[in-house]
C-alpha cells in the first residue's frame, strides 16, 4: 500500500494534476487518501479545504477502481462537524501519532489528538484503524501498527529502485502471526499530518545561529544580508 504521511509538497501534484500518477498508484494493493495537514494554527478555511481535497483524491481514485483507505486527521473540536465527513461507517481508516508523539521539538499533543480520535471512533465506527507511528496505550479499536522508522520517507535511499521482493522493510503489523502487507512512502512512487506545525513552542536551533533572526517582538522589523557570492550560487551553504 501507498501512504502520504510526508509533507504535503512531495505529494501536492496527486491534487492539482491527479492523472498523473494513476499507473502507478494502480499497481498497489492499495493507496491511502492524501494526508493534507490540518495543523490546529491553520485558518478554519483552509482546514475546510484540506479535508475536501482528502476526500475528493480519494473519491476519484475509487472511480477508477483502485482500493482506497480514507486517512482522517483533525484539528480541534471545532473541525469535528467536517473533517468526518464522506467515509463510511464500518470503514478501513489510517491515522497518525506521529505529528501528536513528543519528538526532537515537538511537545507532546496526546490530549488533543485523543479528543479526535475518540470521537472518529464514535462517527466512523472503523472496522480497522492502520496507525502510521507508535499507538498511544489509550486507543481503542483494531489497531494495525506501522513502524515509523521503517516506513518514512526520512529513512530512504533515494536512489534505490524498490520492487516488490525488496519491501521486506515495509511489512506492517508485526512478525507473528506472518504479514502480507507492505505499505511505503508516495515518494518512493514519485521517484508525508495533524498537530501543531512545531508541536508546541518553537525553539531555535542552538546549532544554527542564524535562526535567531525569527526571533523577535511584534512589529520589530530585521533585516539579513546575504553575501554577494551566495547570491549567484544556489547551492552556496554560508547564506547567511
Amino acid at each position: 500500500m501507498v501512504h502520504f504521511f510526508l509533507y504535503d509538497y512531495r505529494f501536492e501534484r496527486v491534487w492539482k494534476n491527479p492523472d498523473s500518477d494513476l499507473e502507478r498508484l494502480s499497481r498497489y494493493r492499495a493507496v491511502l487518501s492524501p494526508d493534507f495537514s490540518m495543523y490546529l494554527e491553520m485558518a478554519p478555511v483552509m482546514q475546510l479545504y484540506n479535508t475536501f481535497r482528502n476526500r475528493w483524491c480519494g473519491a476519484y481514485w475509487a472511480s477508477k477502481g483502485m482500493r482506497v483507505i480514507p486517512t482522517v486527521n483533525w484539528g480541534d473540536e471545532s473541525t469535528f462537524d467536517f473533517c468526518f465527513e464522506g467515509i463510511e461507517k464500518g470503514s478501513v481508516v489510517a491515522v497518525s501519532t506521529y505529528m501528536a508523539s513528543e519528538h526532537d521539538h515537538r511537545s507532546d499533543q496526546k490530549e488533543w489528538f485523543m479528543a479526535g480520535y475518540n470521537e472518529m471512533l464514535q462517527r466512523i465506527e472503523p472496522e480497522k484503524i492502520i496507525c502510521y507511528n507508535m499507538p498511544f496505550p489509550e486507543m481503542q479499536g483494531d489497531i494495525v501498527y506501522v513502524d515509523y522508522e521503517r516506513s518514512s520517507w526520512r529513512h530512504m535511499n533515494y536512489e534505490r529502485s524498490y520492487k516488490a521482493e525488496g519491501l521486506e522493510a515495509f511489512k506492517i503489523g508485526g512478525q507473528s502471526p506472518p504479514v502480507y502487507d507492505t505499505i511505503v512512502p508516495f515518494i518512493d512512487v514519485q521517484l508525508k499530518g495533524g498537530g501543531s506545525a512545531y508541536g508546541g513552542k518553537w525553539r531555535p536551533n542552538p546549532n544554527k545561529p542564524a535562526d535567531q533572526r525569527y526571533v523577535g517582538t511584534p512589529g520589530e522589523i530585521k533585516t539579513t544580508i546575504m553575501p554577494r557570492a551566495c547570491l549567484k550560487n544556489k547551492y552556496c551553504t554560508n547564506r547567511w
